[in-house]
């Protein structure tokens, strides 16, 4: 079968505007050129293309180059959450070549970098929280993350100035998507290394070089709301954050979150984790209207368990296999809150790719 591919996100994105800045203050030229140098310091230490590289360091402009080094090698990313046990941790890096914790040191390997992206090839392993055991790995590919990044632009706009504040985990989808699709957009990512209300005020406040995005979930929207949050100058889709704020004392928006998920995991190409989310909707809010969304959209995208996987193979399947979404309006169950909430955007950029530098 022949491969699809793109242009390599990062060397598109520097080559089109260098000066902009990737993430925080780090220009698009600066993060390709410590990206590529990570990339060939890995290369030196034997790691290659198809070789899975954990990655454990907090949130940050050092994770987003380590990141980028991998995808710029062909390596395999596998985000590391710091706030974990050490034995937890020793399990999500089982199987890696390498582990980023740090700095890498070592000399640079003579090695020709991506310059194209194959939509079928593995970009980054993501393990699932554990709730119900031991985290599992769940492999999403390049097509995974542009898919879901070019759906997020045709739903909810482009804005080439986009500022998308993340406050969340990079082990995890949803701060993940907030660094790529800024990659893939050429546009800036506001990355903190955990949710602090004072600094999220403070980027939201500002009306020059504020966010124009944020992800947040409801307990850190509790937090900036009773901290006195109120219609932030540079934030998209103001009205709908009006409302948000407006409304928030009298409903919950915990259903759209989880309704957000289901639509999300479905996007990435995780359908067994949208399943899980569309069936925690329907235990707690079976009645809303946010379910029977969620619902429709698994009707329309049914989950099928994969086999049993052979000895040795790394992704383990992750779907609940007792957890199946209830129908809307099954008998002697009740309707709970609807609930509001709000959501962001991305966007994309243009063709083009330039050098990556030595």
């Amino acid at each position: 079968m022949t491969p699809v591919l793109v242009d390599a996100w990062l060397p598109r994105a520097a080559a089109r505007h260098p000066d902009r800045p990737a993430v925080n203050r780090l220009t698009y030229a600066q993060l390709l050129g410590e990206a590529a140098r990570t990339a060939r310091k890995l290369a030196g230490r034997g790691v290659g293309a198809g070789d899975r590289v954990g990655i454990e360091l907090p949130p940050g402009e050092a994770f987003c180059v380590a990141l980028h080094a991998c995808l710029l090698l062909g390596a395999v990313a596998v985000p590391i959450d710091v706030r974990l046990g050490v034995e937890e941790r020793l399990e999500v890096a089982r199987g890696a070549a390498f582990v980023i914790a740090g700095p890498v040191d070592g000399d640079e390997a003579d090695v020709r970098l991506k310059r194209w992206h194959d939509l079928d090839a593995v970009a980054i392993v993501v393990h699932t929280s554990g709730s119900s055991g031991r985290p599992k790995p769940v492999e999403l590919t390049y097509g995974n993350w542009l898919w879901s990044t070019l759906g997020s632009c045709v739903a909810l706009g482009l804005d080439p100035a986009e500022r998308w504040l993340c406050a969340l985990p990079l082990s995890h989808v949803g701060g993940l998507s907030i660094v790529l699709r800024s990659a893939i957009s050429a546009t800036t990512a506001i990355v903190h290394e955990r949710f602090d209300t004072e600094r999220v005020l403070y980027e939201l406040g500002r009306a020059e070089g504020g966010a124009t995005m944020v992800s947040l979930v409801p307990t850190t929207l509790q937090r900036l709301l009773d901290a006195g949050l109120r219609e932030p100058p540079a934030l998209r889709w103001a009205l709908r954050f009006r409302a948000v704020v407006d409304g928030y004392q009298t409903t919950t928006h915990v259903p759209e979150a989880l309704m957000r998920l289901t639509e999300t995991y479905l996007a990435l190409g995780v359908p067994e984790e949208a399943q899980k989310s569309a069936a925690v909707l329907g235990a707690n809010y079976p009645g809303t209207d946010w379910y029977k969304r969620a619902y429709k959209l698994m009707e329309d995208h049914p989950y099928k368990p994969t086999a049993p996987l052979a000895a040795g193979e790394l992704p383990i399947p992750v779907g609940f296999k007792d957890a199946q979404p209830i129908a809307p309006g099954t008998p002697g169950v009740a309707a709970k809150d609807e609930g509001r909430g709000s959501t962001g955007t991305s966007n994309t950029g243009g063709a083009g790719n330039g050098p990556i530098p030595k």
